[in-house]
């Protein structure tokens, strides 16, 4: 195509095209910058403009110089071009300029499958269900497109091309089950993207500041779920550990790991066969922390166990993951080097002169004894006039001051955080954990979902006698929200997630139906690692197979099911044809025939219409116009594509 047109319908209009990538592109809008979106949106409309005739096609040079503006503009807004969601806005944009040179038959396709790599790099952001049929719903769309690239008589409309896109999908689907079944798993992730800095990450975050958790409690979306061996413990020692805080600036609390080669120091107590054996099911937060139940025991081998007790991963968390754990809730953590001591008594200079003085007060109260200063703090909470509530006022430089003596209303990061302080001040090593706490049982399926809304904060304390005790300040203060859960706090209503308030047994029961079906889809479909066809071909009686066992079963299955198709394809006629005219001649011939005209191919025209006035007199003038129309097509001088039309149409209204 020549960039003097002014349209770009040399070959096949490519509105279609520009409506492709629009529909691949509308999930993919949400993790996008507004650069980006802005420059997606732009391009949207020249393409429509360009299409319809209304603006000229960009030249080649100013097409180049597009290309580097986006080049420039990916680097501004996320610092580079390469990486998951920077090179999936490069792919975007330039199939975007890619409609504006389209010469042949080629480049229609290129654009069709940049739209198929776009539509199979959704599932890098989410592998929900809704992703999983929206991406077959694109799959069917772009190859709907091929079959009109294909189509070079233009003898198919939109409906016959979706009806045979949608039989190529289906045919395809028996391969696509045994890929999915026989293809050998390898422990960890196929491959590793680069660490996005724009990736959106979701949940708890490492660091916090009062204010940050009670953000997530209006959130309905599910962190985790969880099914036991054993009936689950009480709700009041459902603990979640993810991060421990230990670096305080006077504002934000942070991460202060103890180096990688040191080791927890847990001790457990209990009987052996007391212990709670669990399987997670996390879903992806983009972070290589993993949450356990306090105290944690024992995990599974690819992962591995900070001295502060934090299950971590190797690799981000970026994709529904399952692992197993077990936790005691007779254990202890005994670990406490000098280094760690000091950090954890630590606090910035010049902050909260009026926390501090109440620290030392207290202490001299106690007489300096840990555990009474630990009881002294909690009545100091439950006797006094503090809140609990999801709109605590904004904090100022002097922040724990503030809490404790002005405002008294906060979540439950505002207690953890004072609690710290508080006892720090007071010569006792604490440190504050990240998690959540609770759950809810699912009882279609019987297993825990633990929710955004369950995010919470509390607190450590060392004891010389018995190491690092949990204390939870939020128990002074709403004891209800740990022993019945967030629902039950008496917090804000309309700040709740309201499907978390609905009374309607009819619609719990649905939306646990519904949860029960994605967890589902989580473990059989995303989650289906290599244990899992272990165990499918265990189920199937073929007991341990190797890889190499799978890779033959594989390519007996493929070439099995790739020969039955073909079979049928072939059997069946399915074919595009070269000559259209004469290919819905042939269709209109096999019509007849199946309604008992006998028709051979010694029969003339005339033989045959003869015929058909007999059997079938009411339509004798419709099939001899199909007839004429097709001897002067085949014979005559006034074949073009509007009668080669007419023809085609004649044979489609054609009713017996």
């Amino acid at each position: 195509m020549a960039t003097k047109s002014a349209r770009l319908d040399s070959i096949v209009v490519p509105m279609p095209l520009l409506a492709g990538l629009v529909l691949v592109g509308l999930p993919l809008y949400a993790y996008l910058s507004p650069i980006v979106l802005w420059y997606v949106f732009a391009l949207t409309v020249w393409s429509a403009l360009a299409i319809i005739g209304k603006v000229p096609i960009p030249s080649g040079s100013i097409r180049l110089l597009l290309a580097m503006v986006i080049v420039g503009a990916l680097y501004v807004s996320y610092g580079a071009v390469f990486g998951l969601i920077p090179g999936t806005s490069m792919v975007l944009l330039l199939a975007y300029l890619k409609l504006f040179e389209i010469k042949t038959r080629r480049d229609i396709t290129v654009i069709i499958f940049l739209g198929y790599f776009l539509a199979s790099s959704l599932f890098f952001h989410s592998q929900s269900v809704w992703v999983a049929l929206y991406v077959i719903v694109l799959a069917i769309y772009f190859t709907s497109l091929l079959v009109m690239v294909a189509d070079r008589n233009a003898s198919t409309s939109l409906l016959q091309r979706l009806k045979i896109a949608l039989r190529m999908v289906l045919q395809s689907l028996p391969l696509m089950l045994i890929m999915f079944v026989l293809f050998p798993r390898i422990p960890g992730p196929l491959w590793q993207l680069p660490k996005d800095a724009q990736s959106a990450s979701t949940g708890l975050s490492e660091e916090m500041t009062p204010g940050d958790i009670n953000k997530l409690v209006a959130s309905y979306d599910v962190a985790f779920r969880v099914k036991f061996d054993a009936p689950p413990p009480d709700n009041r020692n459902l603990y979640w550990r993810g991060l421990v805080l230990s670096d305080y600036d006077g504002k934000t609390w942070r991460r202060d790991n103890a180096p990688d080669w040191t080791r927890p120091e847990v001790e457990i107590y209990q009987q052996a066969g007391d212990d709670i054996r669990y399987r997670v099911t996390l879903e992806p937060h983009q972070h290589n922390w993993l949450y356990a139940l306090e105290l944690i025991t024992g995990f599974d081998d690819n992962y591995r166990l900070t001295r502060e007790l934090q299950l971590l991963s190797n690799n981000l968390v970026s994709s529904v993951i399952s692992y197993r754990a077990q936790a005691s809730l007779q254990a202890s953590n005994h670990g406490l080097y000098p280094p760690e001591r000091r950090k954890n008594l630590e606090l910035p200079a010049g902050y909260n002169p009026k926390t501090l003085a109440l620290a030392q007060a207290m202490r001299r109260t106690a007489a300096g004894n840990p555990r009474a200063i630990v009881q002294a703090v909690l009545q100091y909470f439950s006797n006094q006039e503090f809140y609990y509530t999801l709109t605590p006022p904004l904090l100022g430089n002097n922040a724990m001051d503030d809490f404790l003596f002005k405002s008294r209303r906060g979540f439950c990061e505002h207690y953890a955080s004072a609690f710290t302080t508080l006892m720090r001040a007071a010569g006792v090593p604490t440190r504050i954990v990240l998690g959540y706490q609770g759950g809810e049982i699912n009882p279609v399926d019987e297993y825990m979902i633990v929710r955004q809304s369950d995010a919470h904060a509390w607190t450590e304390v060392w004891l010389d006698d018995q190491g690092w005790m949990r204390v939870d300040p939020t128990a002074a203060v709403a004891p209800q929200r740990i022993e019945r859960g967030i629902q039950s706090a008496g917090l804000e209503k309309q700040y709740l997630p309201g499907l978390l308030q609905v009374n309607s047994d009819v619609l719990n029961r649905v939306r646990f139906v519904w949860d029960s079906f994605q967890n589902g889809w989580n473990q059989w479909v995303v989650g289906f690692d290599e244990q899992k066809q272990l165990k499918l071909f265990k189920m199937l009686g073929l007991g341990d197979v190797s890889k190499s066992d799978l890779m033959l079963y594989l390519v007996v299955a493929m070439s099995f099911v790739g020969l039955l198709v073909a079979w049928w394809v072939i059997r069946s006629g399915y074919y595009q044809p070269r000559d259209r005219v004469r290919y819905y001649y042939r269709y209109f011939l096999k019509r007849l025939s199946r309604q008992g005209l006998e028709i051979t191919e010694q029969d003339t025209s005339q033989e045959m219409l003869t015929r058909l006035k007999i059997k079938f007199p009411d339509m004798a003038e419709q099939a001899s116009n199909i007839v004429k129309q097709y001897q002067d097509l085949i014979y005559g001088q006034s074949r073009n594509r509007g009668t080669e039309k007419t023809f085609v149409r004649l044979v489609r209204t054609f009713r017996i």
